[in-house]
Parts: structure tokens; C-alpha cells; sequence
């Protein structure tokens, strides 16, 4: 995969809710999570997280927004022969050895830690989540350059792929900040790297997702 005449091409990724669902391609197959600590309302308390009156979203949060997408639009032809022209993140047979930003620069997640029920922050291997408590939905297609395709007109055939990735057990911890590697095969994506930093200073504007 050259990144021009063939790649793979991430078109969307959420935080798959309870029920999920709404933002899923395959709608026969929809990708839930049963499991999810995906909390959108917790309460600040005693110095820790409180969960008593805690909201986990039944629906899927989209990360789109935040999505380091092309500037131009390709045009895609479908299985059933439509045309649809789509914005995505092309990754290529290089990007093994040099991974691909996946969000827009200064663009963060915060989510709200999970099992955060004492005042110290768990320990290395313990506390935080465990695995499949966080769910991330991925979408991603593998083209490649028509017959028909020209330089001025270029058009791509696609197979349409989906699945569910866990982030790892402990983290989505308090005071951590996450850095995921993830690893993309043709029938898979895995985190195949996970850096763990604890919160410093921060300088400039940032969204707050």
C-alpha cells in the first residue's frame, strides 16, 4: 500500500456506547458495549470520583471532530456501484515504522477516570479500568485506484471494515495522560503501544472534548 494508488483509510472513530449503534456502518451488526464505564456525568467528591448518581452514555460518542482527516475528499465506488466522495486518514505500508497522528495537534480526549473511589490515585497495575470497559469504535476502508481511475478524476474501489478495540486494564486513571499506538491489519486493530505520563503544565489553547 503505496498511500496513492492503494491505502487504508480511517473515515471515523467513536467511543461505542452501551447500546451504541447510531453510529455504526453496519447497522444489522451494530457494535455495542454492554460494559462500558464510559461516564458522561460522575461526581467530584471526598477528593475522588463518586459513581452513586453516575451517567453511562447508552450512545456512541463520535471523535470526528478531532480527527486529523485529508484536506480533499476522495470518491469512493461502493459495492453496489455508487459513487460517494469521503474525507478520511490515509495510512500506508510505511506508517509501520512511523505511526500516523490520529488527531488535529492540541486536540485531546478527557474522560473521567474509572474506579477512582480513594483519595490516592491506584497504583501500577491496579486500579483504573479493566480491559473492554472502554471500548473505541474504528472504521476504516481499504481502496484502491480503479481501472478508470486518472490523475485529474481519481476513484477507488473499497471494502468497508469495522470493529470494537479495548484500551488496555488500568488506565483511565486520575492524573494520567494516555498516549495509544495502534496497529491495523486487514482483519484487525489492536493498541500494540501504550505510554502512561502523569499530568504536567500545559501552555496554549486546547479543546476540552
Amino acid at each position: 500500500m503505496d498511500g496513492t494508488s492503494s491505502f487504508i483509510y480511517i473515515t471515523h472513530m467513536w467511543i461505542i456506547g452501551k447500546k451504541g449503534g447510531s453510529l455504526s456502518f453496519d447497522q444489522t451488526n451494530k457494535l455495542t458495549n454492554e460494559n462500558s464505564k464510559f461516564y458522561t456525568k460522575a461526581t467530584w467528591k471526598d477528593l475522588h470520583w463518586d459513581y452513586e448518581n453516575a451517567t453511562i452514555a447508552e450512545g456512541d460518542y463520535s471523535i470526528e471532530k478531532i480527527m486529523k482527516m485529508e484536506e480533499k475528499e476522495i470518491t469512493e465506488i461502493w459495492a453496489d456501484g455508487t459513487e460517494k466522495s469521503i474525507k478520511g486518514i490515509i495510512l500506508k505500508k510505511g506508517n509501520k515504522e512511523t505511526p500516523v497522528d490520529l488527531f488535529k495537534k492540541d486536540q485531546y480526549l478527557y474522560l473521567i477516570p474509572i474506579n477512582d473511589n480513594a483519595e490516592e490515585v491506584a497504583a501500577d497495575g491496579a486500579g483504573g479500568c479493566t480491559s473492554g470497559d472502554i471500548q473505541i469504535g474504528f472504521h476504516y476502508d481499504i481502496v484502491s485506484k480503479t481501472a478508470d481511475s486518472s490523475d485529474d478524476n481519481p476513484k477507488y474501489a473499497v471494502s468497508h471494515l469495522e470493529t470494537a478495540v479495548s484500551l488496555p486494564a488500568n488506565h483511565m486513571k486520575r492524573g494520567k495522560f494516555y498516549t495509544y499506538t495502534f496497529t491495523i491489519s486487514l482483519k484487525e486493530i489492536k493498541v500494540s503501544a501504550a505510554k502512561v505520563n502523569d499530568w504536567g503544565s500545559v501552555t496554549g489553547n486546547f479543546d476540552v472534548n
